[in-house]
């Protein structure tokens, strides 16, 4: 049985790469958002502040029409098995009925946390007033969505994110955000860091 949770877990990192390829192959063609011109290149601009120092990457990143970076290779961080189910928790309380990307970014809050703060997931994820838990079966999604940030290295966003907010139950940011650079949105999430 555990043989078999496994060979789904790779199964479902090869379909999840697979994908993506897919998605760059299909956005080549004649013209690339890189070959227009500025003016043609009209995006709305917002107040919110942008990144300025990237994490760490060691392989080529990409972008997709969302404008969300999925780095190929970044940090990773090995889990123990106590740590994975802490973490698969937070995940699961936090955004269990988001896509799989809206998982990953929550989990790459707490990967992120543990490098910038130099902490174990346990005291990342059990930190008073940080994160929600749930204890519950974890959703197969769910626990892909942690091996994918914390084993393979994934992330949805290029930039540490620390941060995040459910934005559509608060109207407005929570004050403690202003310090933080605006990350993106990820379903009903708005990401900081």
């Amino acid at each position: 049985m555990k043989n078999m949770k496994e060979i789904i877990k790779i199964l479902a990192l090869v379909a999840f790469v697979m994908l993506i390829m897919l998605f760059f192959m299909a956005l080549e063609g004649p013209e690339t958002a890189a070959d227009t011109k500025p003016e043609d290149n009209k995006t709305e601009e917002t107040a919110e502040p942008v990144a300025t120092e990237p994490m760490e990457v060691t392989e080529k990143s990409s972008v997709d029409n969302t404008g969300i970076i999925i780095i190929e290779q970044g940090p990773m961080l090995a889990l123990s098995d106590e740590e994975r189910r802490v973490v698969e928790q937070v995940v699961m309380a936090e955004a269990r009925g988001e896509t799989l990307e809206g998982q990953m970014a929550v989990a790459q809050t707490i990967r992120d946390r543990c490098i910038t703060r130099d902490q174990t997931p346990i005291e990342v994820c059990t930190s008073p007033g940080q994160y929600s838990t749930i204890d519950m079966p974890v959703m197969e999604r769910v626990s892909d969505a942690v091996m994918f940030v914390f084993d393979f290295g994934h992330s949805i966003y290029e930039f540490p994110t620390t941060h995040f907010y459910q934005c559509e139950i608060l109207s407005e940011m929570p004050s403690y955000l202003t310090e933080f650079a605006f990350r993106g949105q990820t379903g009903p999430h708005k990401f900081y860091g």
